[in-house]
């Protein structure tokens, strides 16, 4: 048999005898290349590395063999607090085994809530004195700031086709979105908050189908979700805004809308089918979490914070759980995990 998994993984090995699964006691497994996956004595295999490895198990004079390509995982966006908490945020990238974290941002100064742009990613830098868009080079290098968008600016998000931006700015005293093209250009007030001026505008997330948004409004009261067609500059409420709603990120096939929620009486990451209006609470009870991003796959990323630290997890909404960790440096807290 052949199977594909994804490094950093784990899958419990199962020997059948019969159609009857062998105790794991009973069955002696080893790895080729013996480098390429650990296994425990229940049976478990972790992948350390990428590449085809062939797993035997053993129960008396029986074998049984499984060949398995392994592949690596997706890479992410986030951002962390250098020095093990005491120094800034910056920008890294990382895989979603933990491995091969690397900075993209630099100074002395808090870089943060980091966007994919074609190569590049938009950022939040507060260098200036105050939250300013910037660019950088995805494998590094030289930190642009982005001009003729309005100051401060910040919570960036990249149209799919990457040609524009939506981000969070004030007007008449009070945060609202805006879009412009991806060099700045043309900035404007997307919204009215429908008549609202003091209505607060915050997470904008592009869909990954159209020139749809889904946007953060308090014009119902509470944070609620609004989902603004740029096009034609009409809003559409998503929740009533009878509890508090934000932080929402569209699925990679445009259908569906993570957001965080205190609907339950916590704080916990739930999805909303748009076309039905379905809204399915993915963490288990009792939940304290933030920071959704989907990856292209149809996980979701999203940041734990019921301990001490926070913790970078991933999980898949077909199995809803507490999600898997994704190591990162202690005392970093990892916020704002976005897609590859």
């Amino acid at each position: 048999m052949t199977g594909f998994a994804e490094r950093g993984a784990s899958v419990m090995l199962t020997f059948l005898r019969g159609g009857t699964a062998v105790a794991p006691a009973s069955v002696t497994w080893s790895a080729q290349p013996a480098s390429a996956a650990t296994i425990s004595a229940a049976g478990v295999a972790t992948f350390a590395d990428t590449g085809s490895v062939m797993f035997t198990g053993r129960d008396g004079n029986a074998s049984a063999s499984l060949s398995v390509h392994v592949t690596a995982p997706p890479v992410i966006l986030i951002d962390l607090q250098d020095s093990g908490g005491a120094g800034n945020r910056d920008v890294y990238t990382v895989a979603l085994d933990g491995t091969s974290l690397t900075q993209i941002t630099s100074g002395t100064s808090d870089n943060e809530q980091a966007a994919w742009a074609n190569g590049n990613v938009v950022f939040t830098s507060f260098r200036d004195g105050y939250a300013a868009l910037y660019t950088v080079p995805i494998a590094g290098g030289t930190e642009t700031r982005i001009p003729s968008i309005p100051s401060p600016s910040d919570q960036a998000s990249v149209s799919a086709d990457g040609t524009t931006l939506a981000f969070i700015s004030p007007l008449n005293g009070a945060d609202h979105l805006w879009t412009s093209a991806i060099n700045g250009s043309n900035a404007i007030a997307a919204t009215g908050s429908a008549g609202f001026s003091t209505a607060v505008e915050a997470n904008p997330s592009w869909s990954t189908s159209d020139d749809t948004l889904v946007v953060v409004t308090t014009q119902f009261g509470n944070a609620s979700l609004a989902r603004l067609a740029v096009a034609e500059g009409t809003e559409t409420s998503l929740t009533d805004g009878s509890t508090t709603d934000v932080d929402p990120v569209w699925s990679p096939d445009g259908k569906t809308i993570a957001f965080i929620s205190t609907r339950d009486g916590d704080v916990a990451l739930f999805t909303l089918a748009v076309a039905t209006g379905v809204i399915q609470r993915l963490s288990p009870s009792p939940a304290n979490v933030a920071d959704p991003g989907w990856l292209s796959d149809g996980r979701i990323v999203f940041v734990s914070t019921a301990s001490s630290a926070y913790q970078l997890r991933w999980l898949d909404p077909a199995h809803p759980d507490s999600g898997t960790l994704i190591p990162t440096p202690a005392g970093g807290n990892p916020r704002r995990p976005v897609r590859e």
